[in-house]
């Protein structure tokens, strides 16, 4: 692969993913704001999405790269906010 379109790879892949969080926190939020209705089958989705998605990270950098505890993190609030 060329360094150019590496590049636009990488860029294009981190500009997507902060437009997911920011739908994912979008959806969080609106849960949070409506609890009587609350769907829980998607706030939980969400929070073992992060678990594992924090793990994998922790694993895979061998607990080197910085946002494994925050990708946990956020799963298990996730979840706790369930309880």
């Amino acid at each position: 692969m060329e360094r150019a379109l590496a590049k636009q790879v990488v860029r294009l892949a981190w500009h997507v993913t902060t437009l997911i969080w920011f739908g994912q926190a979008a959806l969080l939020l609106r849960e949070a704001l409506n609890p009587q209705s609350i769907d829980r089958s998607l706030v939980l989705g969400i929070g073992l999405l992060y678990i594992g998605i924090g793990l994998g990270d922790a694993l895979l950098t061998r607990g080197k790269h910085i946002g494994w505890p925050l990708l946990t993190a956020i799963g298990v609030f996730c979840i706790l906010a369930l309880i």
